[in-house]
């Protein structure tokens, strides 16, 4: 109740504190009076007015005002029971309906107060769940992360290691391979010698088959030299 006096009562110091665009008149106090062809009770009358009836002030006079209703009729209406100022149950009926369309707003703003808190409920438990699930997610990532970085290293080890062997057999490779080529040279310089020794071996008998041959020839040619000289004496 507190806003809605709050409310009224700025509404009514807002509409008493606002000067009219145009002169208006209203039927004062609770009247019925009536609208005449001219400013006097000899005129015929037009229609009433009730208390509140708007209507524009075109002429003054000093005990008549000439008027034209919302209808377009114009007439006149004696000066002393028309007033500028608002009647009241007109005030009160705006005040009235100006508090009913803002309780109204109220409400509205209540319920989307409501529904917004609502919304930060469910977004405050949605972000709420999505933090526990991007929390398992980084867990497990981070566990993945743990795994490869291990895979990695023995993957590292093994990699190190196969390198240390592959320098060894690459040693060993070329070490035999060096090997092999000596061997070769060895072995062609083996045939080398062997056809060398082969070669000693025809000469020396040769040599020896002719020196042998030299020595029986020259003790037959001392043999018949010796018997020469035995016959010539």
């Amino acid at each position: 109740m507190s806003i809605r006096r709050v409310v009224f009562f700025f509404c009514l110091f807002t509409l008493l504190s606002i000067p009219a665009l145009a002169e208006t008149g209203y039927v004062a106090d609770e009247l019925i009076i009536t609208l005449r062809q001219g400013p006097g009770n000899q005129y015929k009358v037009l229609r009433t007015l009730k208390t509140g009836t708007p209507m524009e002030i075109l002429e003054k006079g000093d005990n008549h005002f000439r008027v034209r209703i919302r209808s377009g009729e114009e007439g006149y209406v004696l000066r002393q029971y028309v007033s500028s100022q608002t009647p009241k149950p007109i005030i009160i009926a705006n005040l009235t309906k100006q508090v009913a369309n803002l309780e109204k707003k109220i409400q509205e703003l209540e319920t989307n107060r409501n529904d917004l808190k609502k919304m930060h409920v469910d977004l405050e438990q949605s972000s709420k769940t999505n933090e526990e699930k991007l929390s398992l997610q980084l867990a497990e990532l981070e566990e993945k992360y743990q795994q490869t970085t291990r895979k990695l290293e023995a993957t590292s080890k093994d990699y190190t290691s196969l390198m240390s062997k592959s320098e060894n057999l690459l040693s060993i490779i070329a070490e035999r391979d060096q090997l092999a080529t000596e061997n070769e040279k060895l072995a062609a310089r083996a045939e080398e010698l062997k056809i060398e020794n082969t070669d000693l071996l025809r000469t020396g008998v040769i040599k020896w088959f002719l020196a042998g041959a030299g020595v029986l020839l020259f003790g037959w040619i001392l043999g018949k030299l010796s018997r020469k000289r035995r016959s010539s004496f």
